[in-house]
């Protein structure tokens, strides 16, 4: 049975259950990212004229932008603002780069004038704009101009029948006609042998209407759907894949128990993905990592439980009692663990933009999701298990275990776990020094190209196709059916010429991606990440000053500062994409290892109070003891979700998905043999413990 004074808690979770089955069923499907549906994204600038963007510019721009848009007939297409001077784009199921860019891009100022160059009306007196065809059947645009415009007009071809009207678009001259009669109705045509395509386009940009400011195109992204159908498919088969591991995981550590989490993990699906379509947000290739890898994390929490409970069983033999002790002196620990990673979340949330910004948001909504079904769910339902008559054996609950776990002495041999972590870090900073970071796009900037073949080439192939299509490519990175081109200046012509010649030469080929980052935007999103990397130590060494005290601070943020190293050495050596995903993964380590590393202290800070007859160095080592076992269970479930991010999840997951895996190994590593240590070096090893707690 429930106890008394935890039904309200059973009720509000059921609530919430509730709340988000509802939530999901009026909002599905999932809004999906352009790098899973496909389509075209686009950033534009509002270029300043040294005096400052006037009050409202920005909000006029957008509204120009949104008719442009519905111009285009794209549906469930994104106008939003970034930053003070930004626009960001999105066109769902919309492949052709080329043609957003030029509706979006120009600034589509119209004029009328005559021959001196007098302006007789412009875009603002236009009131509609169409495809029409002129007296010779050529294509044409029709316009019709509003009452103040057509006064204007009017009273001009009166005075000036024989003369001509210059008509300009952003200053150059599409066409000039002679005045044959009065034209009083406002209603008047351009011609200029134009194309059907092109005459539709100006058609399109004169009724939008012109911008207020000039803009610059900073930034496009293009992902073809195909690519955006396999990557779900790859990530959803990595994610269940990842789950029944992970609940066979824990059935097999914890029996029922293990039924327990398993539980509190679907309990936890519904949580997370109800909260995503309350919230709106859209569900990116970063973001289903984020959920595989909160899966992971998500047993956390009952891993914690479930090892205090099973030492609590082992002093008092009673099986409720030792569920709620297990639960209450797990809280401190989960709470520190998981307002860490959130920490790291948000951090994320506020430095990123686009998909990794998403993945942020998916990351801490499962961070809150998981905490509370590891407090309050899986709580509840231990005790409606422990109170079955099955559930109420304890071997069958899993408080029981055969396994005897020898004393370690881990603080002992310091100085071998710090020679192995001084190994991996020389390794490490000479791999960056001498081969450098190989910057992704978004950190770099430039033309990225991605182009799917029917048959595996060799590089020495693609570099003959490249240089036939006259393809400045500054990196070829071949994936076995893809290969993926970078470079400073590709062009859209240049594309085109290699599918050309691929085609032509028996190869059937398709372009899966285009990319085009300004190199502004570049070395902003450095900058950022670069400042999120700051911020985020120097925020995980004052949360842990406050919670504990500044040596553990200074100790965590030394382990956090060799993970972070080694992992970036990791890349170096291998000469894998520094980007905005490595970024993501680099900070949600920073949060996982700080998780780690705190429960440890959380227990260093409990046995501090009763420990008064051993040594500060004794008391360390037998605490890690007591918690290595969470911490290789919680790692080795984590690790197995990556592992199948890791092979199942796609080449384009594959970066993203290794710098997780990598960080979580050494993260633990380090949180286990490096922080604890040096808090061990910071304190007087043969004082004894004087008792004192260490929380603030």
């Amino acid at each position: 049975m429930i106890p008394r004074d935890e039904r309200w808690k059973a009720i509000t979770i059921a609530a919430l259950v509730v709340a988000s089955v509802i939530i999901l069923a009026v909002n599905w499907p999932m809004k999906l990212g352009l790098d899973l549906q496909g389509g075209t994204s686009v950033v534009l600038e509002a270029v300043d004229d040294g005096r400052g963007l006037q009050a409202g510019t920005m909000e006029r721009l957008i509204g120009v932008m949104e008719r442009r848009v519905n111009q285009l007939g794209v549906s469930e297409s994104i106008v939003q603002q970034r930053g003070s001077n930004r626009i960001a784009i999105e066109l769902p199921a919309y492949d052709d780069a080329d043609s957003a860019v030029a509706a979006l891009g120009k600034t589509a100022r119209l004029t009328m004038s005559d021959e001196a160059g007098n302006i007789i009306v412009e875009g603002a007196d236009l009131k509609d704009a169409y495809l029409d065809n002129d007296a010779y059947g050529r294509n044409a645009v029709a316009i019709k101009m509003n009452p103040e415009g057509a006064q204007k007009f009017a009273e001009f071809t009166r005075n000036n029948v024989g003369r001509y009207v210059i008509i300009r678009l952003d200053d150059e001259i599409i066409s000039t006609a002679q005045i044959q009669e009065p034209i009083l109705d406002g209603n008047g045509q351009i011609s200029g042998n134009f194309t059907v395509k092109e005459a539709s386009d100006l058609a399109a940009l004169l009724k939008a209407g012109a911008l207020p400011v000039p803009v610059e195109v900073v930034e496009w992204h293009t992902v073809g759907p195909s690519l955006g159908e396999a990557s779900i498919r790859e990530s959803l088969r990595a994610a269940i894949i990842g789950l029944l591991g992970t609940v066979a995981f824990m059935i097999l550590m914890y029996r029922g128990l293990g039924l327990v989490a398993a539980a509190a993990l679907v309990i936890f699906a519904i949580l997370v993905t109800g909260a995503m379509a309350g919230v709106g947000a859209v569900l990116t290739l970063p973001g289903i990592a984020g959920l595989v890898l909160t899966i992971g994390m998500a047993v956390d929490g009952n891993v914690l439980i479930f090892e205090r409970a099973k030492e609590e069983y082992k002093l008092s033999g009673s099986v409720v009692p030792s569920l709620r002790k297990g639960f209450s002196r797990a809280f401190t620990a989960i709470f520190d663990s998981n307002a860490t990673t959130f920490l790291a979340a948000v951090i994320l949330f506020i430095y990123t933009v686009g998909s990794v910004k998403g993945y942020a948001l998916t990351l801490g909504l499962g961070v809150i999701a998981s905490f509370l079904t590891a407090v309050t769910a899986s709580r509840i339902m231990a005790y409606i298990l422990a109170s079955t008559r099955v559930g109420s054996n304890p071997k069958f609950l899993g408080l029981t275990s055969t396994l005897k776990l020898r004393s370690w002495n881990i603080v002992g041999h310091k100085n071998v776990w710090f020679a192995i972590t001084g190994l991996l870090l020389v390794g490490s900073l000479v791999a960056i020094v001498s081969q450098g970071l190989n910057w992704g796009l978004d950190f770099a900037g430039g033309n990225l190209v991605e182009v799917k073949t029917a048959r595996s080439l060799s590089l020495a192939e693609i570099e003959t196709f490249v240089d036939t299509a006259e393809i400045d490519a500054s990196s070829i990175q071949p994936a076995g059916e893809f290969f993926v081109l970078k470079g400073r200046s590709i062009t859209k012509e240049n594309v085109d010429t290699l599918v050309t010649n691929l085609e032509e030469a028996g190869i059937t080929a398709s372009v899966q991606r285009l990319e085009f980052v300004g190199p502004t935007i570049g070395s902003e999103v450095r900058r950022k990440a670069a400042t999120a990397l700051l911020i985020a130590l120097l925020f995980q060494m004052l949360y842990v000053s406050f919670r504990f005290e500044w040596r553990y601070a200074l100790s965590a943020v030394i382990s956090l500062f060799t993970t972070v190293t080694i992992l970036i050495g990791l890349f170096a050596f291998l000469g894998l994409e520094v980007d905005s995903n490595f970024l993501a993964a680099l900070l949600t380590i920073i949060g996982y290892a700080i998780n780690d590393t705190i429960v440890i202290f959380d227990r260093i800070r409990e046995n501090r109070r009763h420990m008064v007859d051993m040594s500060y160095a004794e008391m360390v080592n037998v605490s890690l003891n007591e918690s290595i076992a969470r911490s290789i269970n919680t790692g080795a479930a984590v690790l197995l979700v990556l592992f199948v991010l890791l092979i199942a999840g796609g080449s384009t997951l594959y970066s993203f998905a290794l710098a997780l895996f990598a960080g979580v190994l050494v993260g633990t590593y380090a949180s286990v043999f490096n922080a604890a240590q040096i808090a061990v070096l910071l304190h007087n090893s043969g004082k004894k413990a004087d008792g004192r707690s260490i929380a603030r």
